[in-house]
Order: structure tokens, then C-alpha cells, then sequence
């Protein structure tokens, strides 16, 4: 299962076009993008593997969630977990701040959420299901992927469940929208609603 996620993932996965105590209310900012841009949010990732209940594959490592590229009121989420070796796997899809919530798609059939702090969201097709849970504030961020594949897909078989973590945490010292000290904008492959691209991601090695 080496080097799986970044040969395969992405293309299956991909379909979607603090201060110290974690505490930071949301009512102290503006709206989303001053609320949650600024430094990425660092920490861990990891990947399981699981059919019929049995254990398949499950893989570790380190997490970057940021948001990017900020126009008006639209701005690009990223989640990138970073397996080393056994590869790499970035989802960035783009949506509209509602004030202090973020929605990514439509509702109720295939969308990504952020409403008051939590995470929601799902996406079928005839390929996958993939849901979205999890809590954003200021400082901190975790959320989990979950896809069900519906059919084969390369190395995931029909019926096979990937679950997906993602978590982090920053201190809150800016709102300016950058990435943040010690990270470098890197060049990776992204699949998005308009299909494989190429596009920059923070990597904070």
C-alpha cells in the first residue's frame, strides 16, 4: 500500500472543486476569513483502511489545514496530510463566507459546511460517498473524512471504507490571510470540481 495515497487518493478522493488554549471566541472577529485565515493550523493526520469491518492499511502523519487565496468574499480551504514516504494528500475546495460561516457546494445533497463552529458536509456519486464532520475555531481544527467506496477503485475495494483525521492548532497572531512563518508555498497535484489541477499548498516542514 506504499505510495498509494499519492497515486491513488487524490484522483478518488479529491472530488470537490489559536491562541494557546484553543479558546478564541468567533465573536471577537468579523467574519470567516479574519477568523480562520492567518497561520496555517499544524499538527496530525491519519488514514484507515477498513473492509467488512477488517483492518486493510492505516497511515500517519503530519496535517496542514490553511485557508488561501481570499477574493472578496470567496476563499479556498486546504487539508493536507502528509504521509512521507507512503505519499501525500490534498483537498482544497472553494466557497463563500456567510458572515461567520463558510459553505462550499449546496445543500442538502453535496456541500461542505462551517456553521457555528462545526463541520458538516457530504458528496455521492456512483463511485463514492464521502462525509464531513468535525469543530473549527480560531486555534484549533479537527475534522473527519469518511468515503465509502461504492465500486473498485484501483487498491480500494467495492464496499472498503477510508477514514480520514485530520487536527490542528495555531496561535492567533495575525488576520492578514498569509500562510504563515516557516512555511513554504509548494506546487502539488489537486483535484477540484473542475478536475485534476495543479495549485500551491503551505507546507510547513
Amino acid at each position: 500500500m506504499k505510495n498509494v495515497l499519492y497515486l491513488v487518493l487524490l484522483p478518488v478522493l479529491l472530488c470537490y472543486g489559536c491562541n494557546k488554549d484553543g479558546n478564541v471566541e468567533p465573536e471577537a472577529r468579523e467574519d470567516f476569513i479574519s477568523t480562520y485565515g492567518g497561520d496555517p493550523f499544524l499538527g496530525d493526520a491519519t488514514g484507515r483502511l477498513t473492509l467488512n469491518d477488517e483492518f486493510l492499511y492505516r497511515w500517519k502523519g503530519d496535517a496542514t489545514i490553511a485557508l488561501l487565496e481570499a477574493h472578496d468574499d470567496s476563499v479556498s480551504i486546504v487539508f493536507r496530510a502528509d504521509f512521507g514516504e507512503e505519499g501525500e494528500m490534498n483537498f482544497k475546495l472553494r466557497g463563500q463566507q456567510q458572515g461567520m460561516d463558510y459553505l462550499s457546494g449546496e445543500e442538502p445533497d453535496d456541500y461542505f459546511k462551517v456553521s457555528e463552529n462545526n463541520i458538516s458536509g457530504q458528496s455521492r456519486n456512483a463511485s463514492q460517498y464521502m462525509t464531513f464532520d468535525g469543530r473549527m475555531a480560531a486555534g484549533r481544527v479537527s475534522m473527519d473524512m469518511t468515503v465509502e467506496f461504492m465500486e473498485e477503485m484501483d487498491h480500494f475495494p467495492q464496499g472498503s471504507i477510508l477514514e480520514l483525521s485530520f487536527s490542528g492548532r495555531r496561535e492567533v497572531e495575525q488576520d492578514d490571510g498569509s500562510s504563515g512563518e516557516g512555511c513554504q508555498m509548494k506546487l502539488v497535484p489537486i483535484w477540484s470540481p473542475n478536475g485534476m489541477t495543479m495549485g500551491m499548498v503551505p507546507d510547513c516542514k
